[in-house]
């Protein structure tokens, strides 16, 4: 009896700010989480435009050897 061949590996590559604004909409939808805020740049770009930018506040670091994202967010939280 012989195995069937493995099926080839495909990989899918994500460019940093489509993860970026997704982790800062997903974010958005955590209880607690009042705002994503970014650096002074960003703050002012986004009072200049729609303020439909929900990568503000995030950073994202992927690293495609080890195969690892690491996100950072910036965000103001209420507690109650």
């Amino acid at each position: 009896m012989t195995t069937p061949p493995e099926a080839p590996r495909k990989t899918m590559l994500f460019d940093d700010a489509v993860l970026e604004k997704i982790a800062g909409k997903a974010a958005m939808n955590v209880p607690g989480v009042l705002a994503l805020q970014g650096n002074l740049i960003e703050n002012l770009s986004d009072r200049l435009t729609d303020g439909e930018q929900p990568q503000i506040g995030v950073a994202v670091d992927a690293n495609q050897e080890r195969q690892t994202v690491a996100l950072e967010l910036t965000a103001l939280v209420g507690l109650w």
